[in-house]
């Protein structure tokens, strides 16, 4: 599985690296601005996104989230995980491969909404975002006929196939952090809609709280 790897980013301090199993069996890497970070079982790479010195420590951040084409050009397969979550079971690596299945991607259905036009009236009232513009944003979203309640996903965790399609799904995903709001959860699915018509798969396969574990950020 030496095609395959894991990955997270913290920047700013903004979480503490959540150790990962000894014998997880694929390359585990950490993107960070802090050559100090004590991340057990992490391999640190420091320095900032390209073209991102000028960047917030969430746009950083971002970046390789939704980067993984450009992060592992090599690679066949990338799982993300936020670094809040801490991997709880041995085999992750192939519990992950087998929920991806034949599809490019899978996802963690969020526990708590399926639709976002419910999820921009929830963030809105949250102190890191721009209420005002994930409200234009979702409404820019329903004029191009994206439906209510089409579903909703916790994109702290996911696992990609790296095809020529998933990339540009990343691209379009990250044009849309940049020129509209950085609150990635009300882009995606909207992303994805459009792409499935261009042949992107995908699933919902990964399961919410139960093979890694949640802690709040800074924690």
């Amino acid at each position: 599985m030496n095609d395959i790897v894991i990955y997270s980013a913290i920047y700013g301090g903004y979480d503490r690296p959540k150790p990962v199993p000894a014998d997880i069996g694929v390359p585990c890497i950490m993107f960070t601005d802090d050559q100090e970070l004590h991340a057990p079982g992490w391999d640190l790479i420091v320095g900032n996104p390209p073209g991102g010195d000028g960047w917030s420590p969430m746009m950083k951040h971002k970046y390789w989230k939704i980067h993984p084409h450009r992060a592992f050009p090599d690679a066949r397969m990338s799982m993300w995980l936020d670094g809040s979550m801490t991997i709880i079971v041995n085999d992750y690596v192939q519990r992950c491969v087998t929920a991806l299945g034949n599809d490019d991607w899978s996802l963690v259905r969020h526990p708590a909404r399926s639709c976002i036009y419910d999820e921009a009236s929830f963030s809105a009232i949250l102190a890191r975002y721009d209420g005002p513009a994930l409200l234009r944003q979702v409404e820019y979203y329903r004029t191009i006929g994206f439906p209510t309640g089409w579903g909703l996903m916790a994109t702290g965790a996911n696992v990609r196939r790296h095809t020529d399609i998933v990339a540009e799904t990343n691209e379009h995903w990250w044009h849309e952090n940049v020129e509209r709001s950085h609150q990635d959860q009300l882009s995606l699915p909207v992303i994805l809609w459009l792409m499935q018509r261009r042949g992107l798969t995908f699933n919902w396969n990964l399961p919410w709280f139960e093979w890694w574990h949640l802690s709040e950020h800074g924690a």
